[in-house]
This record gives C-alpha cells, structure tokens and sequence, in this order.
C-alpha cells in the first residue's frame, strides 16, 4: 500500500500525521484494548454492520423496485414506533428469513447483558453464551452471499474479548464514549465546519467558536434574568410602567421594567441617524 503524504491525510482521512496523540503514553488508553459501547456495538456491530447486511440481502433478493418499497416499508414501521431500544428487530420481521431475525435478536441479548452496571461472573459467562449463539446465527449472512468473505472485521472480533476486557477494565456502561459524544459533537464538529478547514488555523477558530458560544449564553441568561427577553421587541412600544408599593402600602413612584426601558430607548432613537467617529456610533440629531 502506498505511502499517503500530510496534505492527502488531513483532508481526506482528517489526520495530522505529524503530532502524536497526547494518550500515546497514557497507560490504560491503547485504543486496541478499549471498550467502547457506542462505537463498537451500536454503531459499529449494530448500524455499520448488521443494518447494512439486512439492506444488502433485501438488495439482492427482490428486484429494485421491489427492494426500495421494502426498505421504506421498514423505515415507516420504525417511524411508527415510539423510540425504544429493538425497535429494528420488528420491523424486518417477515421481510428476512427467521434466522436473520434470530442473529439479531441473540446480538441484541449481547448488547443488553454487556450494558449493564454491574457484571458477575455469572453474567460474564452469560456474555459468553450467547456471544457464541450469535456466531452460530449470523453464518446465515455468509451463506446468502452478504459476506461470501466471512466475518473477519475488527468489531465483530473485538466482542470476543469483552469477557477478558471488563475484567481488566470493568463494565463497559462506565467506558462508553457516549457520556462524551454529545459535547464532542456540539464542541468540535459542529464549530469545525463553520472553520475555513485549514490545518494551521482550524483548532483556533474552533476555540474562538466556542468562547462567543459560552459568551453569547451568558449574556442570555442576564438578559433573561433582566427581563428582557420576555415577549416581542417588534410589539407595542407604547409599554406600560411597572407599578410598585411600598411594605407599608403606600403607593411609591412607577418604575419602568427592563423590557419598558430597552423600548423607550429604541423610541428615543427612532428619530436619529447615526455617523462614525473613531468606529463608535454617535446619534445625529435630525434638523
């Protein structure tokens, strides 16, 4: 395989290959022994796996046209369900053969048993069993032609050291990067595709994302503690003052809220225009 240059990696795979992850060194963060629910299981095993043989077979076992109402078919009854986990396995139901169904069903047992917050040895031989009824099951996806190749992909392997792997590391409900992946998601990709994607520049603009970010939700939440985003500023500007009395009942002069205030403002400057001096704005009296 050819060597692939820095330019081509960056933007095709989004990998510095000049700078060493910081976890190199880390003792316990060799990402070939690392548990990871959501990206090996649900998304890996599960979504990138498992959904994708279902579509291939319906694929290649009815025309396409016939193939395409079965997979919206399939798609319109995991719409109509509410959202809980093993939805999918109804859906393809009568659409695949009962062992496709089966291996499903045996893999969602292994997904189960593997989540929970505290295994035994019990359980873990548990883990085992029906890890090895899963095997037995999804040769069905070898024989029908989906992995003439077999099954030799490294999320389907890894799961056979999940029984070793959380007794060194413990359970994996506690390992899954899905505690992480919502803030990834919301702090770096997100803020990364409004970047210019430049290797040298991108992790500062992603940085100054952030801060205006965090800034801009502070200042909501005083504003909000101010009153004043509370109803329309395109409403009436004619607002009323906020009455007040005193402890003793007596009445005591109005007061004018902060949405009050922030309207008088914007009336009061209606009839100004604005011109520049040294980049601040200063109202221009109308003759």
């Amino acid at each position: 395989m050819a060597a692939l240059d820095m330019k081509t990696l960056w933007e095709e795979y989004g990998i510095v290959s000049d700078l060493m992850p910081f976890t190199y060194s880390f003792p316990f963060a060799d990402i070939y022994e690392l548990i990871d629910l959501l990206h090996q299981i649900i998304k890996g095993t599960f979504k990138d796996h498992f959904v994708m043989w279902v579509e291939d077979y319906i694929n290649l076992s009815h025309p396409a046209a016939e193939a395409k109402k079965i997979l919206a078919d399939i798609d319109r009854r995991i719409a109509a369900a509410p959202p809980f986990p093993g939805v999918y396995l109804p859906a393809i139901t009568g659409y695949v053969p009962t062992q496709i169904v089966r291996a499903l069903s045996t893999f969602t047992e292994f997904c189960y048993l593997v989540q929970h917050d505290v295994l035994d040895d019990r359980d873990l031989q548990q883990v085992d069993e029906v890890l090895a009824r899963y095997h037995e099951k999804r040769i069905i996806f070898e024989q029908e032609g989906i992995r003439p190749d077999g099954f030799s992909l490294p999320w389907q392997h890894l799961m056979v050291h999940y029984n070793t792997l959380i007794r060194e590391f413990g359970v994996p409900n506690g390992l899954c990067s899905s505690i992480t992946e919502s803030k990834h998601i919301k702090a770096v990709k997100k803020p990364y595709r409004r970047t210019n994607r430049d290797r040298e520049t991108a992790l500062g603009q992603i940085l100054v994302i952030n801060q205006r970010q965090d800034k801009l939700a502070a200042v909501e939440i005083d504003f909000q503690s101010l009153g004043m985003l509370a109803g329309s500023l395109f409403g009436p500007l004619d607002v009323p003052f906020e009455a007040e009395s005193s402890p003793g009942g007596d009445d005591v002069p109005p007061r004018m809220s902060s949405y009050s205030r922030v309207m008088m403002d914007l009336k009061d400057l209606l009839p100004y225009s604005f011109v520049m001096d040294n980049d601040q704005a200063i109202p221009k009296v109308p003759p």
